[in-house]
């Protein structure tokens, strides 16, 4: 091409061409980045800066004030709150409305009975969910939990996933997620981690298995994480608290990811290497990482 050096290298993938790219190309460069710039707008523009950032930075003092962990290396979290909880209103009855009308999808539908029931149970199963069995309904200082079936049909083993709706309007209007914080978004880009990926010539992935409850909430707390249920119309309705960190609610992300770098830096000076890749290769529960050589890895 004229006016242009190109230079061939042999590297461990095989032959490559490097070089200046054509002036078309520049222009398409030009285009990629204003995407980012834009959506970096759109963010900066959906709350004022200041405001996130104090928002951020009191979450982020809640975890480290109150988070604690058990002689079995679980570790328990505090919801975030934004404002009282006083300000919830009444819950369960619009709960128990949404639940009436997945009941009507039940009968209609057997299979998707059973593996809801499926996924209910194996919540119970695993102790993270538990029965109440005196509900106290005369005060507001608890909220109730609709809940719905998604499907994910490339999942290989659950396709069916039960998530909780902590946005739904109490008789105040206000829904849990209006008076919990977000908190900061604390992981790497994953541009920056698949970057990092390609350069290694071993590589290892893996994900943390029902990551967000691995993370056990505060036991006062989980009276915000109340549920109905019942897998028969022959029994009673159930009451339940969920005893871990539920998706579905605004900080669920920020509170699992957060302890998975408070693990980290636990382990710094036991295992500086797996501390920092800890710290720099997971995005969400997925682990993206690798080494020079099968040893190291």
């Amino acid at each position: 091409m004229p006016g242009v050096s190109l230079w061939l290298y042999n590297t461990t993938f095989g032959w490559i061409i490097s070089g200046p790219v054509p002036t078309e190309q520049i222009y398409n460069e030009a285009r990629f980045t204003s995407c980012f710039i834009t959506t970096s707008a759109w963010l900066n523009e959906s709350m004022p800066r200041q405001s996130k950032a104090e928002d951020e930075v009191r979450c982020e003092n809640h975890f480290k004030m109150t988070h604690q962990r058990q002689n079995d290396g679980r570790f328990i979290v505090s919801l975030p709150f934004r404002d009282d909880t006083d300000q919830l209103g009444r819950s369960m009855e619009l709960a128990l409305n949404r639940f009436l009308s997945l009941k009507r999808k039940f009968q209609r539908f057997p299979e998707f009975h059973n593996e809801y029931c499926a996924f209910i149970n194996d919540y119970l199963a695993l102790g993270h969910m538990s029965p109440i069995i005196d509900p106290v309904l005369n005060t507001g200082e608890y909220y109730y939990l609709p809940h719905h079936a998604v499907f994910k049909s490339s999942s290989t083993t659950t396709k069916l996933r039960v998530v909780f709706d902590a946005s739904m309007k109490t008789s105040t209007n206000l829904s849990l997620n209006d008076v919990l914080l977000r908190g900061p978004v604390i992981q790497p880009d994953l541009f920056d981690i698949v970057l990092r990926f390609r350069l290694h010539v071993v590589v290892i992935t893996a994900d943390v298995a029902k990551m967000y409850r691995q993370v056990l909430v505060k036991e006062s707390d989980r009276e915000y994480q109340r549920i109905l249920w019942r897998d028969s119309p022959d029994k009673p309705m159930g009451h339940f608290r969920l005893n871990t960190v539920t998706y579905g609610t605004v900080p669920a992300s920020f509170l699992a990811t957060r302890v998975l770098k408070e693990l980290a830096i636990a382990n710094v000076s036991q295992d500086p290497k797996a501390s920092n890749s800890i710290m720099k290769d997971f995005y969400m529960d997925d682990y993206i990482s690798g080494a020079n050589d099968v040893k190291e890895a």
